[in-house]
């Protein structure tokens, strides 16, 4: 009996070590963050070209997730605010317009986001780079039956 309990203690001790293992791996993405449009390329290799300048000046506090996107781009430049939480909640968004929304869970360590619109949605896959000052983000546009790819890269400022 007594090695049973011994067993049991140990098996849970280790499962609460490795959960809280998990937990640590998970990025604090805080901070303001600049797209290097010359390393970001579409899955063909073609430049983004959809922007002049992009920054994401990102508030984490998980689960809390507050990401302000500054965005130049030919023609038009706009800001827009993303406030969200990283347990999945679907939240209402306006995007560009039209009514939308837009949801963030963790992946192991990387933040998932998910933003859709009547007839497009867009998930974003960030991991943090190993030195904390730069962040990677792989992301598919699927509109229409059409999708497009791209791996952008994010320096911190």
């Amino acid at each position: 009996m007594r090695f049973r309990f011994a067993a049991l203690s140990l098996l849970v001790a280790t499962a609460y070590a490795v959960s809280g293992a998990f937990a640590e791996q998970r990025p604090n993405l805080t901070g303001t963050w600049k797209l290097n449009l010359d390393q970001s390329k579409l899955s063909d290799g073609k430049p983004i070209t959809y922007y002049t300048e992009f920054v994401q000046e990102i508030e984490h506090r998980d689960p809390s997730l507050r990401i302000v996107e500054k965005i130049k781009a030919p023609g038009s430049d706009r800001t827009v605010t993303w406030n969200l939480t990283t347990d999945g909640k679907e939240t209402d968004a306006d995007v560009s317009g039209s009514p939308g929304k837009i949801s963030a869970t963790w992946e192991g360590n990387q933040l998932v986001t998910r933003i859709a619109a009547e007839n497009w949605k867009v998930v974003r896959t960030y991991t943090m780079g190993p030195d904390g000052k730069s962040i990677t983000a792989a992301w598919v546009l699927e509109q229409e039956g059409d999708s497009v790819r791209a791996t952008e890269l994010w320096e911190r400022q």
